[in-house]
């Protein structure tokens, strides 16, 4: 059983690392939206993430999904322990098997890629976009021939 201040204490530190995050979230959401808008209508940005800020701003906005979900587990294990929601085992065990998995990930992309990681990411999206580039042409070349 945890004792009422450990939990106290939890919770408030829960609260406090949601209200950091989502004030960050709100401020930085809008300018990627916008971002995020304008990429999908280049044809280049279409196929995958074939630049280096393109790769960063891909690992960022991941970095940034990993710390919601981390939250988000977390919260719902703190409203279980208090009895807000009624968690089954097999669904607490879950949850916090995910929460250690998701943290893990997001201990593993704090340090930033090395030059050769990025070189090789970007020589991987290029590839991947153009057999998409590829079959997508193929696909439209099959219609043609039907008609």
């Amino acid at each position: 059983m945890i004792s009422s201040s450990k939990l106290l204490g939890f919770l408030l530190i829960l609260l406090l690392e949601v209200a950091i995050l989502s004030s960050f979230i709100t401020k930085v959401s809008s300018k990627e939206a916008v971002a995020d808008l304008f990429r999908r209508r280049d044809r280049e940005g279409t196929y995958g993430d074939t630049t280096r800020e393109q790769i960063m701003e891909t690992r960022a906005r991941r970095r940034r999904q990993l710390k919601i979900m981390v939250l988000d587990a977390r919260k719902k294990l703190a409203d279980h322990a208090a009895g807000e929601i009624n968690l089954t085992a097999e669904k607490k065990k879950a949850l916090e098997n995910q929460m250690d998995i998701f943290q893990r990930k997001l201990d593993t992309m704090k340090e930033d890629l090395e030059d050769w990681e990025i070189e090789r990411l970007i020589a991987r999206e290029t590839d991947r976009a153009e057999m998409r580039r590829q079959r997508s042409a193929n696909t439209r070349q099959l219609k043609v021939d039907e008609m």
